[in-house]
């Protein structure tokens, strides 16, 4: 996960240090999830001066977590990402708007996404 904007408390177990990706410093979190016999890596960047506007290479995010052995080098695929608030409590709404993806395959064809505006309300 890449967090630009939280009201966490604080950051909990897994503190990774921090790291500089983009110009922007982040503190990473890296921990070992499981559940019922499985096991998966978890890494989250949380932006250390928060901002509602951000433009980001998720790639360098990936990177810098294969270079610290975050995720394992033999990953095949990222499971989700998401973009948005991390809201540990209280209430409110999300608007997103103008959104781009850039995606590439191995063979650095990209594939086709569509681009526009998506609001989610909680």
């Amino acid at each position: 996960m890449v967090i630009h904007q939280y009201n966490l408390p604080g950051f909990g177990t897994g503190n990774a240090g921090t790291v500089t990706i983009g110009g922007r410093q982040y503190t990473r979190q890296a921990l070992t999830l499981s559940a019922n016999g499985s096991s998966w890596p978890y890494i989250a960047y949380y932006a250390l001066t928060q901002t509602p506007n951000i433009a980001v290479d998720l790639m360098a995010f990936i990177n810098d977590a294969l270079a610290n052995s975050f995720l394992p080098p033999t990953l095949k695929y990222v499971d989700m990402v998401e973009y948005g608030l991390e809201v540990e409590y209280g209430q409110g709404s999300t608007d997103i708007e103008n959104y781009s993806v850039n995606l590439s395959l191995i063979d650095n064809s990209p594939p086709p996404i569509p681009t526009g505006m998506w609001i989610a309300r909680s």
